[in-house]
């Protein structure tokens, strides 16, 4: 309106007068957004500190692991004590597999990326992760099944991105469950539309419905220094990169029960190589 005034006149005060409105309105305009900028950067900066400190005391209980193992290893080398060796070096080796996974989710987290997909016999990868996550379930008595439902056809997926999805899982089911008599399940069938349905249930004390969701943001957890916040929301990013999706329900029996599918793209006719 101040550009367009009609016949080059001057500005009468009614004139002026709706420009200072509007000028009014437009300076609040921008310091509302001004302040809804120092607002999220706050919110964000907030998140990260809390993000940090998650991982940093993971970081830290795993590497206490290493340095004790090592001081371990140490000793018995300068002694020749193979006894105090064998103790030593599961406890050196299942904090690796524990920084490795760490990395692992790190990196899988880090950026959005197209699934590698390979024909895999699903099954061989369920037992991957189960030997996995014995290594790493030292001191608690969990017992583990699998129920698998398939035919000889290979699944095509992105192998070592399920693997960690089914890691994760099962080892987010040891986590919660008591040190005795804990219980986990691996379900897997292809439904008759040709999609893969997988479940890992366990006893432990269950998901409550209001963090059903949050459970798969970044950086939450229940489990405080224990846990990164990671692994749920990377195992729920990878499958949304395979196309399918994840949820949480109650484990038949009380406990929890993650239910996870990939689509009909998922599924491969074709054979293992070499057969």
């Amino acid at each position: 309106e101040v550009v367009n005034k009609e016949d080059d006149g001057a500005f009468s005060n009614l004139d002026l007068r709706v420009i200072e409105m509007f000028s009014s309105r437009a300076a609040t305009a921008v310091v509302n957004a001004r302040l809804i900028e120092d607002l999220v950067r706050s919110e964000r900066m907030a998140a990260v500190g809390q993000a940090v400190t998650g991982l940093s005391h993971y970081t830290k209980n795993i590497v206490t692991g290493l340095s004790g193992s090592i001081e371990l290893i140490e000793m018995g080398l300068a002694d020749d004590n193979i006894e105090v060796l064998q103790k030593a070096f599961p406890i050196f080796k299942r904090s690796t597999k524990r920084i490795n996974n760490f990395v692992q989710d790190m990196l899988s987290f880090s950026k959005p990326r197209k699934p590698m997909r390979e024909p895999y016999r699903f099954e061989d990868l369920v037992d991957e992760a189960l030997d996995t996550f014995m290594d790493l379930a030292s001191g608690k008595t969990v017992k583990v099944k699998k129920e698998i439902d398939l035919d000889d056809r290979a699944v095509y997926l992105d192998s070592q991105g399920i693997y960690r999805c089914l890691l994760n899982l099962i080892g987010n089911a040891s986590d919660v469950m008591p040190e005795k008599n804990g219980s986990i399940v691996v379900k897997a069938r292809r439904s008759p539309e040709d999609v893969l349905e997988v479940e890992v249930c366990d006893n432990g004390p269950g998901v409550p419905e209001d963090m059903r969701e949050k459970i798969f943001d970044p950086f939450f957890s229940t489990k405080g220094a224990k846990g990164t916040g990671l692994g749920l929301a990377v195992t729920a990013k990878i499958i949304r990169e395979h196309g399918g999706c994840i949820t949480v329900v109650d484990a038949p029996g009380g406990g929890a029960c993650f239910k996870f599918t990939l689509p009909a793209a998922a599924a491969a006719q074709r054979e293992l190589p070499g057969e």
